[in-house]
């Protein structure tokens, strides 16, 4: 449900008018005799006296109508009121230090004038004082401030995606100099005698120990415990060789793998990257027009202080 005055209250603007109908600036007219601005500020204090009432009851019978759960509500309806009253408490104030200065007989001070419209969004409990080209340059900054939180929906996201997209690239080429160096590693002469070396010296000393032991020369009980050892050893051999093939055809395959995995990240690469340069395109247009309504909001901002 839309945020809006009951319709019982009174508007801002009646109360502001009253102000202003009270003539508070017409005590500094240096044309005035002392009399006749004593006899003015009489008027005008039992009159001032008599608005504050009016704003104080307005502002209780708004928070009369919201309980603890709607204290925001109450708040945002408030807050022109709460504007005018201090408004009302400065030219009191004003007028109390006036006072003073005549019975100390001194000089009158500069006049002053205050706003003739008050103006402001509900919803944001944001209100101001000013004169009608004030109230045209509020509506100028607030349609340039709902344009630029619409260009900001579409730009958050955008940039969003630029980053992911960013962030995907880096990691996919990270990953595709991982693979590069892994590939590197395992293809090296070194690594190749690290891993094989091991088992060809196994093959080739129980190679040749069987060998060796199965031309033996000797007793034909000692021949056959040789021939028994020499067929172990030749057994042994064998599965080591069977082991060296099997490791050297894993490691083949191991390394024509992980080629292929460094070509296919290298092409996905290029899709990610590809996404990455229309991310971009999406996205600078985006961010021109939205940095281009920040700084011109910002200028239009500073007219209307918090």
């Amino acid at each position: 449900m839309a945020l809006e005055f009951h319709f019982t209250d009174t508007p801002p603007q009646g109360y502001l008018d009253e102000l202003h109908s009270l003539d508070v600036p017409k005590l500094y007219d240096p044309l005035l005799s002392k009399q006749q601005r004593g006899n003015l500020m009489v008027l005008i204090k039992k009159r001032l006296n008599d608005w504050h009432k009016k704003i104080r009851t307005q502002l209780k019978a708004i928070e009369g109508r919201y309980d603890s759960s709607n204290r925001d509500k109450a708040r945002l309806i408030a807050a022109p009121y709460k504007t005018l009253e201090d408004l009302g408490n400065d030219l009191s104030t004003a007028v109390i230090e006036l006072e003073r200065s005549m019975r100390a007989g001194r000089v009158v001070p500069q006049g002053f004038s205050f706003g003739t419209h008050i103006f402001g969004e509900l919803q944001r409990g944001e209100w101001h004082l000013g004169d009608s080209d004030d109230v045209y340059l509020w509506e100028d900054y607030t349609t340039l401030r709902r344009r630029m939180e619409a260009v900001g929906s579409e730009y958050k996201p955008l940039l969003e995606n630029v980053k992911v997209s960013k962030a995907r690239v880096k990691q996919q080429q990270n990953d595709i100099k991982a693979m590069m160096a892994s590939y590197k590693r395992r293809k090296s002469p070194l690594n190749i005698i690290i891993r094989l070396l091991p088992v060809l010296l196994v093959v080739i000393f129980t190679l040749t120990m069987a060998l060796y032991t199965l031309g033996s020369d000797e007793a034909l009980a000692e021949a056959l415990s040789n021939q028994a050892i020499g067929s172990i050893l030749l057994l042994v051999a064998t599965v080591a060789a069977i082991l060296m093939i099997v490791l050297v055809r894993r490691r083949t395959r191991h390394l024509k793998e992980l080629k292929e995995n460094i070509t296919q990240g290298k092409h996905f690469l290029q899709d990610l990257k590809g996404a990455y340069k229309q991310a971009r395109i999406d996205y600078y247009p985006t961010d021109k027009l939205y940095k281009e309504l920040r700084a011109e909001y910002k200028i239009l901002k500073a007219s209307f202080p918090s």
